[in-house]
C-alpha cells in the first residue's frame, strides 16, 4: 500500500514536469526567432502534439494503482489455489452416523391435514 502511495505522489508530478518542460522548450525555440503566420500553426501543431503523447502517460498512472490491486489479489488467489488441504473422507459409516441423528419433528402428509372448511 505505501508503494502505492509513492508512485502516485511521484508519477503524476514527474509526467506534469515534464510535459511543462517539453513545452517551455518548444515554446522557447520557436521564440528566438520571429514568427509568420505559418510557424504560428506548427508551434500550435507541436504543442498539440506534446499534449498527445503526455495525456496517454497520464492516464496510465491513474490506472496504475487499480492495476496493482488487481496483481495482489491474483497472488493472492493464487496462493489460495496452491494451498493442499486433506479433503475429509465420506464413507457408508461416517454417512450412517450422520444419517442415525438426523430428527424430524411435525411432519404431516397431505392425508393427515385436517381441511379447512371456512
Amino acid at each position: 500500500m505505501a508503494e502505492m502511495r509513492v508512485n502516485a505522489w511521484l508519477l503524476r508530478p514527474m509526467l506534469d514536469l515534464i510535459n511543462v518542460l517539453l513545452l517551455v522548450v518548444v515554446i522557447h525555440s520557436f521564440g528566438q526567432r520571429a514568427l509568420s503566420a505559418l510557424e504560428i500553426g506548427v508551434l500550435y501543431a507541436f504543442v498539440s502534439y506534446i499534449g498527445r503523447v503526455v495525456d496517454p502517460l497520464i492516464q496510465i498512472t491513474l490506472q496504475f494503482g487499480q492495476l496493482q490491486q488487481a496483481v495482489v489479489a491474483a497472488a493472492r488467489v493464487d496462493t489460495l489455489l496452491q494451498e493442499q488441504r486433506p479433503r475429509p473422507m465420506i464413507g457408508p459409516s461416517v454417512l450412517a452416523v450422520a444419517l442415525s441423528k438426523l430428527k424430524i419433528w411435525g411432519l404431516a402428509t397431505i392425508r393427515e391435514r385436517p381441511f379447512c372448511t371456512t
